[in-house]
């Protein structure tokens, strides 16, 4: 039997020597690597960069801002601003730096009136001086702590949340007076006329009705006429004017000023005819939502959260709001009457639900809304029989407070 044997060259103890050095030196790297983690870890003290490996800089770049977790240095930059998530523009933002050396966005009350703030409420609730200057910058938190706001560089975005309840608020439907106009130079006459005639074996009748309705609108004047003719084989022609006015808008009051002959209102007292001025309250110059009464819902959101108002299983109205208190004043109820049942969806997915009773009577109006009625004339008797004495009579409905309870944690 041969035995082969078998013998290493110079060459290959050469070469296997390295390999086994490179394995071993890969070895010990790992373990001082992972040493290094671990100290590291453990260690508190601030990380440090060589700045020397960026280029272009004529002295070394200071990198404290962003190690320490600004993404932003003090300055100014035009930037979209969002509040609430909604778009409300684009302008020149300046950030500054703080004494803890956080760099935020400078906020003045005229910035925050224009993105919607509220600043009345504040002021009224004694939480800011009505004197406080309009254009120095402000500790927001101090007068809203659920406030937050969140700068992205990359997107040049500032992001600010507020509470609803600290927002100001514009019922649905409403439409800005600066908007209206007076329309235009018109005349008009509406009329219905109705005839018969009756025919029996003594004799035949005949009979004519018409009613009209005639209208002249020049500027902001409205002139109306309502009257009636009527005539029949047994009697003569006879005319009747109900009413002969003249009408315009009072915008700043949300009225409307009347004179000549009308009627006086009837939503308390007796309507009676008259001729005379009257000035009151005129419900079509309000937003839908306004127009009757509905109850304030108050809350609380952990987060931003989809809030539903059912009334009988009916829902009514959603909307978002941002974490913190929040006010729903323009919700449409279905009836007089039926509690309403209030969810609210916060953002990982929790439902909370109250419910908040509901009635209502004809002349009850929304807190802090009112309407008046104003009468000033000399009675006015169609068929001109009796006296026609000098009257006056006045009415008003506000809204004083009311009792909504708030929601349950």
């Amino acid at each position: 039997m041969r035995t082969r044997h078998h013998r290493h060259s110079p060459l290959s103890q050469r070469f296997d020597q390295p390999s086994r050095l490179s394995r071993l030196s890969l070895a010990v790297a790992l373990g001082l690597s992972v040493q290094g983690l671990a100290e590291a870890a453990d260690d508190s003290a601030p990380v440090t960069f060589n700045t020397s490996f960026i280029q272009g800089l004529g002295q070394p770049a200071d990198l404290k801002q962003f190690i320490d977790g600004n993404s932003v240095l003090p300055g100014t930059y035009r930037v979209d601003i969002y509040v609430n998530r909604s778009l409300s523009g684009r302008q020149d933002m300046t950030f500054t730096q703080q004494d803890d050396g956080d760099v935020t966005p400078c906020l003045t009350l005229t910035l925050l009136r224009q993105f919607g703030v509220d600043i009345d409420s504040l002021v009224t609730a004694g939480t800011l001086s009505k004197d406080a200057d309009t254009d120095s910058c402000i500790d927001i938190k101090a007068l809203i702590p659920q406030f937050s706001s969140e700068y992205q560089a990359n997107l040049l975005r500032l992001y600010l949340s507020i509470p609803q309840a600290m927002m100001s608020r514009s019922a649905r439907g409403y439409v800005d007076p600066s908007l209206w106009d007076e329309g235009v130079t018109a005349a008009f006459m509406d009329y219905s006329v109705n005839g018969n005639r009756r025919k029996n074996d003594f004799a035949t009748t005949d009979s004519l009705n018409a009613n009209l309705r005639n209208g002249l609108n020049l500027g902001p004047w409205r002139l109306r006429n309502e009257s009636s003719y009527s005539k029949s084989t047994d009697s003569p022609g006879l005319f009747n004017s109900n009413r002969t006015y003249a009408q315009r808008d009072i915008t700043s009051l949300r009225s409307q000023l009347t004179v000549g002959q009308t009627y006086s209102d009837s939503e308390i007292f007796d309507s009676v005819r008259y001729k005379g001025v009257q000035l009151g309250s005129d419900l079509a110059m309000l937003p839908d939502s306004e127009r009757g009464y509905a109850p304030v819902i108050r809350g609380v959101a952990n987060s931003n959260a989809t809030v539903e108002v059912k009334q009988n299983g009916f829902s009514l109205y959603t909307t978002t709001v941002s974490a913190g208190p929040f006010e729903l004043t323009d919700i449409y109820p279905s009836g007089s009457n039926g509690d309403l049942e209030i969810s609210i969806t916060e953002a990982d997915g929790e439902v909370r639900t109250f419910t908040q009773s509901f009635a209502s009577l004809p002349i009850l109006v929304r807190r802090g809304s009112f309407r008046y009625n104003l009468d000033l004339g000399q009675f006015d008797d169609l068929n001109g029989e009796g006296d026609s004495p000098m009257f006056g009579t006045g009415n008003l409905v506000y809204g004083l407070t009311d009792t909504s309870p708030r929601s349950a944690a």
